[in-house]
């Protein structure tokens, strides 16, 4: 994590994902919808402590491996914290366990799926 402390508390939005041009549609999406919220795009969950400062407060991660972000880990644990919503992208529900912060964005997905899931903080 950055040593840095921003002056307030951003609320941002991780988008963690293998494929980069789903990864691209959802940041422009997100960036269309709240411009003020950065977006830290990465392809693991160190590339995402890295660019996270102190005092960051993650509202939605969009991750597409279920384990590296409701695991046990630092990154799950930062999540629950700030009271995130995990969004797990390309899955079938069936595979994915009931829990009270992960929602779903199966493929193909629209920008209004993605609008809802932005806009339905901190639970839909």
């Amino acid at each position: 994590m950055h040593q840095f402390e921003a002056e307030t508390a951003r609320h941002i939005v991780v988008i963690m994902l293998r494929e980069a041009l789903i990864a691209r549609d959802i940041e422009l999406i997100v960036q269309d919808l709240r411009p003020n919220a950065p977006a830290v795009v990465a392809r693991n969950v160190e590339e995402v402590t890295a660019r996270l400062f102190r005092g960051d407060v993650i509202d939605i991660a969009f991750v597409d491996e279920l384990l590296s972000a409701i695991g046990p880990s630092d990154f799950a644990q930062r999540i629950a914290t700030d009271r995130g919503t995990v969004v797990l992208v390309g899955h079938e529900p069936s595979a994915v366990p009931q829990r009270p912060n992960l929602t779903l964005l199966q493929f193909p997905f629209t920008r209004e799926d993605v609008e809802k899931l932005v806009f339905c903080q901190p639970v839909c």
